[in-house]
This record gives structure tokens, C-alpha cells and sequence, in this order.
């Protein structure tokens, strides 16, 4: 029931947007809800001017409104506010304008580089005089601001790898394992040491459970099962919002079960806690997927990544 802000959209994001406030009537509280009135702004005032061009034909007898229903609402080009008729001499046809036309002629009152018009949720335009209009509130201000985004808004994300595991055979030298896994991240830190429209960096956590068996390890009809759980700490850098590079470091701990029995010397020697370490790439292939490569002394995988 109150007015409290008024917000320049920067970027669009699935089902919310981030912006700026360049008039603020009230401090937004977090975690609230509230009623939104997107404003049509340059791309009627083309079609305003494309009208007066062609003079009275079908189109001309068309109200504004008409002309704000033809516009999609998640067109580019549009902005807030409708902008005052340019400076400068302009050969105007005698003809009947309608009542909203004649008002865009009138000079404005506000102060230069003032936002105008602005409305109140009703749809009503906010006089000068009902409003305080700083310094920083230009309406053209320098979108670098942008640069404060984050490259990558989404903070969970699901892999799901193929993997060759490294691991030791039953003599206890090194050895590769075919293996599925799962894992899940959570960014908890952004834009730490880059903070660049096209350069920035994050820090995550992640945890994973692997699952490989292997069969004939010790004898010839035993079966192996083998679980890694593998907990990461991950730096990330940001190159624009399709590659993402990493290191990462951690631990990962291999638990072992038999099919029938208990376990042997040699299979113990499977259950082992190691630290790891190693690198890799995201590569973004959609809005909330992407593919995943990464080399370490844990493992080689390859997997896809979901993010939301």
C-alpha cells in the first residue's frame, strides 16, 4: 500500500533480476514481497514518433496504451520513463494530437539529468515537486555498475562424474578404477580478489561419494565394493560466464566392504585416507548446466554439472 522504491533492471536472471535503486521512498525490508510495475519507456516514445511520420492512417488513431500493448515485456530496448520531445527546431504537422502527445511537448520542470516521469503504482505521474531527486539517481548513469554482478548468480550446483579413481592392487602399487559419483557444491564466497565485469572469482565447498567395485582383487571370486568420500575445498576464476577454472585440495577417504567374508591384509589396503589435490574447467552449455573436466591425484573425470 506504500511506495518504496523505485529500480533500474540491469541484468535478468530465471525468475528474478538484479537492479539498482535510483529513488527511494522507504529502506526495502529483506525476505518481503512486493508488487512491481514495469515502466515502458523509449521503445512506445519510437513508436509515438514512427506515428507522427506517417501521419493519419490506421495507426494514428491509437492511444498510447494501445501502443504499450504491442511492445513484449522482455523486450530489450525498453527503460523507465518516457523522455521529453528532443531539443531543436523539428517541423511539426498540423494535425490533431492526442492529450498525452501535447503533454510530451511540454518543457520539464525538473532539474537536468533528472529522471522524469516517474509514477506512483496507480500508474500516475509523480510531480517535481512531490519528489527529491540526488545527485547519483541519474537515469543514464554509467552502467559499468554491471561489473558488481556476479558472473555466476547461482550458489548450489550437482555433478554427476565418470571417473578413473586412483588406488593400489593387491601388491599395493598404484592403480586406476572405473567409477560413478556425485557431487554436490556450494559457492559460499564471490567476487573475493576479482571483481571485474568479465574476470571475477569464487571460493567453494564441496562433498562427493564415489562407488567402484572391483572383482578378483585377492582371489579369484571375491568382489570388492569400494566408496570414496571425497571432501573438497575449490578456488575458482571466472572467465566471462562460459569458462570456469579451479584448483582444488582436500580429502578423500576409500571405504571398503566385501562380498562374503571379512576383510583381507590385501584388501585393507584399499581403505586408505589420502589428500588430494588437482584442477579442471567448467564450460557453461546452458542457462543451469555445464560440463565439467578436472585432473587430480584422486582422480581423471569428466561430468555434468546442474546449478541452481
Amino acid at each position: 500500500k506504500e511506495d518504496v522504491a523505485a529500480i533500474r533492471v540491469l541484468k535478468n536472471y530465471p525468475g528474478k533480476f538484479a537492479g539498482k535503486i535510483i529513488l527511494s521512498f522507504k529502506t526495502p525490508e529483506l525476505k518481503q514481497e512486493y508488487r512491481a510495475l514495469k515502466k515502458l519507456g523509449y521503445k512506445i516514445m519510437e513508436m509515438i514518433k514512427e506515428r507522427e511520420k506517417r501521419g493519419k492512417d490506421l495507426d494514428f488513431e491509437k492511444t498510447d496504451e494501445d501502443l504499450a500493448k504491442e511492445v513484449a515485456p522482455d523486450d530489450d530496448e525498453l527503460d523507465r520513463g518516457i523522455p521529453t520531445s528532443p531539443k531543436g527546431p523539428a517541423k511539426k504537422q498540423e494535425k490533431p494530437k492526442p492529450e498525452k502527445l501535447d503533454e510530451l511537448d511540454q518543457p520539464s520542470t525538473t532539474r537536468q539529468n533528472a529522471p522524469e516521469p516517474l509514477f506512483d503504482r496507480e500508474g500516475n505521474e509523480l510531480t517535481p515537486e512531490s519528489i527529491e531527486v540526488r545527485d547519483e539517481e541519474e537515469p543514464f548513469s554509467d552502467l559499468s555498475v554491471q561489473e558488481d554482478l556476479p558472473l555466476e548468480p547461482l550458489r548450489h550446483a550437482l555433478t554427476l562424474q565418470y571417473g578413473a579413481m586412483r588406488n593400489v592392487d593387491k601388491d599395493n602399487n598404484p592403480a586406476t578404477y572405473s567409477a560413478l559419483g556425485l557431487r554436490y557444491a556450494f559457492n559460499f564466497l564471490r567476487m573475493a580478489l576479482f571483481q571485474r565485469k568479465n574476470l571475477q572469482d569464487m571460493f567453494t565447498l564441496e562433498l562427493g561419494m564415489f562407488y567402484y567395485t572391483i572383482s578378483g582383487f585377492s582371489a579369484t571370486d571375491d568382489s570388492v565394493t569400494v566408496l570414496p568420500l571425497v571432501g573438497t575445498f575449490r578456488y575458482n576464476l571466472l572467465v566471462g560466464e562460459a569458462f570456469t577454472f579451479f584448483l582444488y585440495t582436500g580429502i578423500l577417504k576409500n571405504n571398503v566392504s566385501v562380498s562374503a567374508g571379512t576383510l583381507s591384509s590385501n584388501v585393507e589396503t584399499l581403505s586408505t585416507t589420502n589428500g588430494v589435490f588437482g584442477g579442471g574447467t567448467l564450460i557453461k552449455i546452458g542457462p543451469h548446466w555445464a560440463g565439467r573436466l578436472e585432473f587430480g591425484t584422486d582422480l581423471f573425470g569428466v561430468g555434468a554439472v546442474l546449478k541452481f
